[in-house]
């Protein structure tokens, strides 16, 4: 039997993820021990091999992150929308080079991180290698 922790950490399927509260997704394609994600032209590092079988991606919109001097899986996005909620601030973005039609990548910090940021349009984000879910199509 799964555990909670172990829901959360690897949760398999994006039915499993979309459970878990993951709001990000994307097609992806295996690359070692890393995914290409063509809808959004970014190849992410996962820091472990990745299994043929992956065909998506799922990254939860908190380690969406500020990418600081240095970061893994750095890349610039536009910021498309921002939204106000009560505890923290939800910022949806454009990777740079994305397709017209590809989904928005959500990001989610702190109010004060994000009235920090010096140019609230084009930012420079993160995620880390172990939080890039890796998630396969269930056969039944």
């Amino acid at each position: 039997m799964t555990t909670l922790g172990e829901l959360f950490r690897s949760p398999g399927t994006e039915a499993a993820a979309r459970l878990s509260g993951c709001k990000n997704y994307a097609d992806a394609r295996p690359r070692e021990d890393a995914v290409f994600l063509p809808d959004w032209g970014l190849t992410l590092s996962c820091g472990r091999p990745v299994p043929e079988g992956v065909c998506r991606i799922g990254i939860r919109a908190h380690h969406v992150q500020l990418a600081g001097p240095g970061a893994e899986n750095a890349f610039s996005c536009t910021a498309v929308k921002v939204v106000e909620d009560v505890f923290s601030t939800i910022v949806l973005l454009r990777p740079e080079g994305a397709a017209p039609e590809a989904p928005l990548l959500r990001m989610e910090l702190d109010k004060d991180n994000w009235q920090a940021v010096p140019d609230k349009d084009r930012l420079t984000v993160s995620v880390p290698p172990e939080a890039v879910l890796l998630l396969e199509i269930v056969k039944e």
